[in-house]
């Protein structure tokens, strides 16, 4: 076998090896190469349609938290739908309202800026705490400061003092006043 002749030998023995490394190495690797980027392009787009649809939902629900939050806080022009609904109360609970007013009002830089409320009520003592209820169960953020409950005027003469546990009983019965004072954040 001459020089030439075992060049060419080994030039097939290389050529068929190539082959078979290729055919049972290379070519496998490389379909399941080519699988794998076909699953990935498949699992992006199931994500990306799949994010499409949670984005929305979140956005939404951001929104109606945002919604509720907004009704809490009143903002300027809330002060009259306040008063509507604390007439629509005073009727529910049979309580009449006499006075309503701004009593001070807080703009600190460090805190939600709210004002305080004054508002005289007379009725009777259950009618006045069950006011109270509602107005604590509203769904606007009150805070209740102070309640003060005067005698009721049996003595014209006899000025108006905080209400004693001694004389509860008869005043539950007899219309009796009331001031509350409550404050409630506001939104400039």
């Amino acid at each position: 076998m001459t020089g030439r002749e075992k060049l060419l030998v080994l030039i097939a023995l290389v050529t068929v090896g190539w082959g078979f490394g290729y055919y049972w190495w290379y070519e496998p690797a490389g379909q399941s190469l080519k699988k794998m980027e076909e699953q990935i392009i498949t699992y992006e787009t199931v994500l990306s349609s799949e994010q499409g649809k949670e984005v929305p939902a979140q956005l939404q629900s951001y929104h109606t938290r945002q919604q509720e939050q907004a009704e809490q806080v009143p903002g300027p022009r809330a002060v009259v739908a306040l008063l509507e609904q604390l007439n629509i109360w005073a009727e529910q609970t049979g309580i009449r309202l006499t006075r309503f007013g701004l009593e001070k009002e807080s703009r600190s830089a460090e805190a939600l800026p709210y004002q305080t409320y004054k508002l005289i009520v007379s009725g009777k003592f259950t009618e006045i705490l069950a006011f109270i209820k509602q107005l604590e169960a509203s769904k606007r953020l009150l805070t209740l400061e102070e309640v003060i409950i005067f005698n009721p005027p049996a003595y014209p003469e006899v000025e108006a003092v905080p209400l004693s546990p001694s004389i509860g009983a008869r005043a539950e019965a007899e219309k009796v006043r009331a001031e509350i004072y409550f404050s409630t954040g506001i939104d400039d």
